[in-house]
């Protein structure tokens, strides 16, 4: 064990290689080699792939106690919107995914959803702050004071400032033109990346859940406002 305020040294072993190359091994990195997979049961081990590609990237995969990861976006986020009036709308605003060329053929039958999930990356929160324990703030606006608002775990809050800033949305289909979809309910930023899209079906819903005291109360205390639910 190392002693407090120590910091353990993870060697890295730096390769190259086309994307050809890398695609099987992030699809699986057991097919790294015997020998490196034995390495890495003795001490953890960073690999770092530089991808020979048009568009540079960078794919990182840790073998041992963490895992790195590198996510390509399949799209972006378009809406006339500023960031300032999606942050005020309690419901989200219309805007379009535009899904990337490349990813085209993965919409193919989604028009037919009326909702659809969509995961992104709130890339203007990342590299800020991220208190483990937070408020939510975003109700000052609506007139809550500081004293109502309970400090919980960030894992219980929709804050963006947290350890991975991936955000996600139930958002309304409204149309699909080609590989641009126009959605209402979306509360992400004009040219925040699109992680995933995954359809909204029956099997998600819950209709049998529970809430703790706090979220209770901090609800109740919203409906005396006249806000809709949180």
């Amino acid at each position: 064990m190392d002693a407090p305020g120590s910091t353990t040294t993870v060697p890295t072993l730096v390769s190259r290689a086309t994307e050809a190359d890398l695609a099987p091994m992030l699809s699986n990195h057991r097919s790294l080699t015997p020998a490196l997979l034995r390495m890495s049961e003795a001490s953890p081990i960073r690999l770092v792939v530089l991808v020979d590609a048009v568009k540079s990237s960078e794919a990182v995969i840790s073998i041992g106690s963490a895992l790195e990861m590198v996510l390509r976006p399949i799209g972006y986020v378009r809406t006339e919107f500023s960031d300032e009036e999606v942050k005020r709308s309690l419901s989200g605003v219309e805007a379009e995914i535009e899904v990337l060329e490349e990813f085209e053929k993965g919409l193919e039958g989604i028009e037919g959803f009326s909702h659809i999930i969509v995961l992104f990356y709130m890339h203007k929160a990342a590299g800020v702050e991220a208190p483990l324990k937070q408020r939510p703030r975003k109700l000052l606006r609506y007139g809550l004071t500081l004293e109502e608002l309970p400090l919980v775990g960030v894992f219980c809050l929709d804050s963006p400032h947290r350890p991975n800033p991936i955000g996600m949305t139930v958002v309304e289909l409204l149309e699909r033109r080609g590989r641009r979809l126009r959605v209402r309910g979306l509360d992400a930023f004009d040219g925040t990346p699109v992680l995933d899209i995954k359809p909204y079906t029956p099997s998600r819903l819950v209709r049998d859940f529970r809430l703790p005291g706090w979220y209770e109360e901090l609800l109740e205390r919203v409906r005396e406002l006249g806000l809709s639910d949180l």
